[in-house]
């Protein structure tokens, strides 16, 4: 049994023991927690600058679906008046109708569903009230979701392939006439293939008004293809009005006749999108704003810090156009032209199909196709995001507790050999 042995001397950096018949003294350096925690502060912070900024590259959650199955086969679904209910894992090839149909109903959540093909829409909603829609795949449909006069719509990590219009179908997501709060389109794909699609605008916010402290929320989506439609393009706002609008942090690629465009309304807000197109026989402008709506007001948009590199079907450069007749627009000389911006933008293949032998338990990991830095997150579902969130926790904890190693308490032994 060790003893303290007070022959042993005692200074302000080591505490010294020494063993009962031993003849030499243990020291044993503590680390003051106490009076170095303004250390213990400075190396997390260190710590979280150098680490974090990479992990949530790898850890944040990104677009579209990640659900590969079981699926249930079903006959398309039609409902009216159905207040809180769940629509999860069918497979519903509409054929010449809608896959699913809903009509004034209420607290409705479509998951984990295929649909398509059909020469209708995947999801028509009319007259509906908090409509969450998330995880699904979509394909060869005339149109994805089309929302008309609802309120609370959530269109979020959907994947659709190859739209068939024609017009006045041929979106991705159609908002018509949606207004209130909770409106959201965040973190979808949309891919459509040259001669196997036919897409007017991918997002389409028609008539569709959120509001001062809930605007509708166009975010984080990857959308490339489109044509050979000369009207359609990526994301549409103000189209025969509109007004609070958020379209922010999006990536669009060959999207067809525009990239980002505002055709009227007011408070549209467009924010730090990545924008390129190659010269295509359709090829207009990267991001315009033009009062095309006589009797609709267009005024207070913002157009801000967006990068682009659009080339139209002259073989020309035609990135930005202001018509002029929208008052003035907030940041418009915040944009740039970035010629190093190129179809990389978004990895080789961002639909990939699930295995044949999908289950549940089975995680959809997206192939990363290139060097570009933030396609890495694509390698990682969003699931492991709670993992790297509980990682750096624990970090965390143990870096308080124990200190960072080189500071950490040391043991120290005076024994002779």
């Amino acid at each position: 049994m060790a003893t303290i042995d007070s022959t042993c001397p005692l200074t302000e950096k080591y505490h010294s023991f020494k063993i009962a018949n031993a003849s030499a003294c243990l020291k044993l350096q503590f680390f003051d927690r106490t009076k170095n925690r303004a250390v213990y502060k400075s190396l997390l912070f260190q710590f979280f600058l150098v680490f974090f900024g990479p992990l949530q590259c790898f850890c944040a959650a990104q677009p579209g679906a990640s659900y590969c199955g079981p699926y249930t086969v079903s006959k398309p679904i039609i409902l009216n008046k159905v207040n809180g209910t769940t629509i999860s894992g069918l497979e519903i090839a509409g054929n010449n109708g809608i896959c699913i149909h809903l009509t004034n109903c209420n607290n409705i959540k479509i998951e984990k569903c295929k649909l398509g093909p059909s020469s209708d829409c995947a999801i028509e909603l009319y007259n509906c009230t908090n409509v969450t829609i998330t995880d699904c795949r979509i394909k060869n449909v005339a149109s994805g979701v089309y929302a008309i006069e609802c309120h609370g719509i959530n269109v979020n990590h959907i994947e659709v392939e190859n739209v068939l219009g024609p017009l006045p179908r041929g979106q991705m997501v159609q908002f018509d006439k949606v207004t209130g709060t909770g409106n959201r389109v965040n973190d979808n794909i949309c891919e459509n293939n040259v001669g196997k699609s036919y897409a007017e605008d991918a997002i389409s916010m028609f008539e569709t008004y959120g509001t001062p402290t809930d605007p509708v929320q166009i975010t984080g989506n990857w959308i490339r293809g489109g044509g050979p439609s000369k009207t359609g393009g990526g994301i549409m706002a103000g189209d025969s009005g509109g007004a609070y609008v958020l379209i922010k942090d999006n990536i669009l690629v060959n999207p067809g006749q525009y990239g980002i465009g505002v055709a009227s309304g007011t408070h549209i807000k467009i924010i730090h999108n990545k924008i390129y197109s190659k010269k295509q026989a359709f090829t207009g402008t990267g991001v315009y704003i033009w009062k095309q709506y006589l009797t609709r007001p267009c005024s207070e948009d913002t157009i801000t810090e967006n990068s682009t590199n659009w080339t139209n079907n002259e073989d020309k450069p035609d990135n930005y156009w202001n018509a002029g007749n929208c008052g003035t627009v907030g940041g418009w000389d915040t944009n740039i032209v970035d010629t190093a911006i190129n179809e990389s933008l978004l990895p080789v293949i961002i639909i990939d199909s699930c295995p044949p032998t999908a289950n549940a338990a089975v995680i959809n990991i997206k192939p990363v196709a290139n060097s570009h830095l933030g396609q890495y997150r694509q390698a990682i579902g969003s699931a492991y995001a709670w993992v790297c969130i509980v990682v750096l926790l624990l970090l965390t904890y143990l870096g308080f507790e124990y200190g960072y190693p080189k500071w950490r308490d040391k043991k120290r032994f005076n024994l002779p050999a």
